[in-house]
């Protein structure tokens, strides 16, 4: 091993500890100057210059960055001190070995001697003194990781979410409106919303957009939004501005792939579904970029994009009923109110309010058969029977013999006995 006069190995303890880390965790990972950079998160240059150089001095890389047989003991924790020692053994002179015994706990020894072999800067010296120092040391466990500072939990990622309706109905009202000034309070008049709702969400999503500026007027792209003939290539710029090009190249027919785009916006924003659902319906809907859509989503036609499944057939003939058993009954018969009982199939059969005669009540009806499919209709009538009051009254004169009471009361019981 070589190493020139008055220089000696220098490298800062976090940055060996991270490296030898890297190296236990990936066995088959390359120590090039590129990848020092990616790991250290310093630059190409100074990873060849000051640890590059260091390692490949130590003999513990080669020149291509691949680990030696020594680089492998490096990485053994039951290894590390024999391999510290063997480098202290081949880089540094005997006379700085045998004449601080004790280096751990004499630092200031080990500052004055290399200042006086080295000639060089403070802070090398320094540096050379604490990696001397690390390889007296010789314990694998010496690295901590520096304490990493609590960030702040980062809020969920927003996506523009809005209405269809709610988009048409605002660009519509800017159409007509001329010099209309986007303020909560003129949106939530046009969309009959609350301030807070429009202040939350719609507002928002129309700067996001750079469709209006902050103080509410129409940017020169929102005057080309409320255009019809720009309105298409308006919608595939804002696509390009806001969302990620993962998100268009994904998914390339997002109309047709709903769930796709659902599945999408919950996994990048982690929001709740209601959110997320408003989300996908923006993109969706700049997505197609139509502006006929306008004028079906004030019909309040709702537009699938899936086949919907063929509905039944239902007989167009009124259900045929039977003729019921008929009771003369002469009174007079109060209105009757019907309870109609429809079941699956609902449609009402008609019933006069007032029959000349009064009917049965009724439970049992014919069915109805149609495609294998079953259509029951069951009626019940409430019938109003005659009640027959009879008051009967005997007068007695005050003339009448007492011993003739037993003949009257045998008549009565015999005569007027409505047991």
């Amino acid at each position: 091993m070589s190493v020139k006069q008055n220089l000696y190995p220098r490298i800062k303890p976090e940055y060996w500890w991270n490296l030898r880390n890297t190296g236990k965790e990936l066995p088959d990972v390359s120590f090039t100057p590129k990848s020092i950079s990616n790991v250290l998160k310093v630059s190409a240059s100074f990873a060849f210059m000051h640890i590059f150089s260091v390692l490949t001095s130590l003999e513990l890389i080669e020149r291509n960055g691949n680990l030696t047989a020594q680089g492998h003991k490096w990485l053994m924790d039951r290894k590390y001190e024999e391999v510290c020692e063997d480098i202290i053994g081949k880089v540094y002179p005997a006379e700085l070995v045998d004449t601080i015994p004790n280096p751990l706990e004499n630092r200031d020894a080990v500052v004055k001697w290399f200042a006086a072999q080295t000639s060089a800067e403070p802070a090398d010296v320094e540096l050379m003194t604490d990696t001397y120092l690390m390889f007296c040391k010789a314990d694998p466990t010496d690295f901590v990781e520096p304490e990493k500072e609590e960030k702040p939990p980062e809020k969920p990622v927003q996506f523009p979410r809005i209405s269809p309706v709610n988009w048409w109905t605002i660009r519509d009202h800017a159409k007509d409106v001329h010099y209309f000034i986007f303020t909560p309070k003129s949106i939530a008049t046009v969309l009959k919303l609350q301030v807070s709702s429009v202040y939350n969400t719609i507002l928002p999503t129309l700067k996001q957009f750079k469709l209006i500026d902050d103080d509410g007027n129409l940017t020169k792209l929102g005057k080309l939004w409320i255009n019809d003939d720009y309105y298409s290539e308006v919608c595939q710029e804002l696509i390009k501005d806001v969302y990620p090009i993962e998100l268009i190249e994904g998914i390339p027919n997002p109309v047709y792939d709903r769930d796709k785009v659902r599945n999408w916006f919950q996994k990048m924003t982690n929001n709740q579904q209601s959110f997320v659902y408003q989300m996908a319906a923006t993109y969706i809907l700049l997505s197609k970029a139509d502006v006929t859509d306008s004028q079906v989503k004030k019909k309040g036609i709702k537009l699938i994009a899936r086949e919907l499944p063929p509905l039944i057939e239902v007989p167009k003939e009124e259900p045929v009923i039977e003729e019921i058993a008929e009771i003369a009954v002469e009174p007079e018969i109060k209105e009757i109110t019907p309870e109609i009982i429809p079941v699956e199939r609902k449609r009402a059969v008609k019933i006069p309010r007032k029959p000349k005669k009064a009917i049965e009540q009724v439970s049992n009806i014919p069915n109805i058969y149609k495609n294998n499919g079953r259509f029951e209709f069951y009626i019940k009538r409430a019938v109003s029977r005659p009640k027959a009051e009879v008051n009967i009254q005997i007068s007695i004169s005050a003339d009448f013999k007492s011993d003739k009471f037993d003949y009257v009361q045998e008549m009565m019981n015999k005569y007027l006995s409505f047991s």
